[in-house]
């Protein structure tokens, strides 16, 4: 088995590099996946305030770490497929959780890094930030960075940085995800 594990900050391109993965038919999950799973399982409805609200739950008190074990249930769930793609994690407490449940398999974390402003542009775009500044995406910045994020990335194995153009980044990650996952493609 090997495990990509993709991090980055808000508006770096994680969620595209994830479903790149997809479309390569590589197994993918992201740590999103757990929070609707949990928002269901209160029997809440999905929108951004109970999104944000279980999420914050996972992020504290020390249960990042059961993000990790749910994640391991959906994997061991869908008969322990040989790559695997995970997006989202916050903490260095999750990843280590994760390779202590899955017996220190092959995981390899990739960070994908663009500047502030380039986030903040890619950011201001999304519906549930319209109308809303620069401080207030700097503020989430400083959440993720409280979560532990920063961290992870620092400790990455491998960056792509996604500064161009969306053609030039989706080219990069397949191109990153054929040679780390040792994927054989056609081109």
């Amino acid at each position: 088995m090997k495990i990509l594990i993709i991090v980055g900050m808000p508006g770096s391109g994680k969620t595209i590099c994830a479903n790149i993965a997809k479309k390569m038919n590589i197994f993918t999950l992201t740590t999103g996946d757990v929070i609707r799973d949990e928002i269901k399982r209160r029997g809440l409805e999905y929108n951004e305030q109970n999104d944000l609200k279980i999420a914050r739950w996972f992020n504290k008190k020390g249960r990042e770490k059961l993000i990790a074990r749910r994640l391991v249930k959906m994997i061991k769930n869908a008969g322990n497929p040989k790559k695997i793609v995970i997006e989202g994690f916050r903490s260095m407490q999750g990843i280590n959780e994760l390779k202590r449940l899955l017996n220190r398999e092959n995981i390899i974390i990739l960070a994908i890094h663009s500047s502030p402003q380039i986030r903040y542009e890619r950011e201001k775009k999304r519906p549930r930030f319209k109308g809303k500044g620069y401080r207030m995406i700097k503020m989430r910045d400083r959440q993720e960075i409280k979560h532990g994020l920063a961290e992870i990335i620092a400790m990455s194995d491998d960056i792509i940085v996604n500064n161009k153009s969306l053609k030039e980044f989706n080219i990069t990650v397949k191109d990153k995800l054929i040679k780390i996952l040792n994927i054989y493609e056609k081109r």
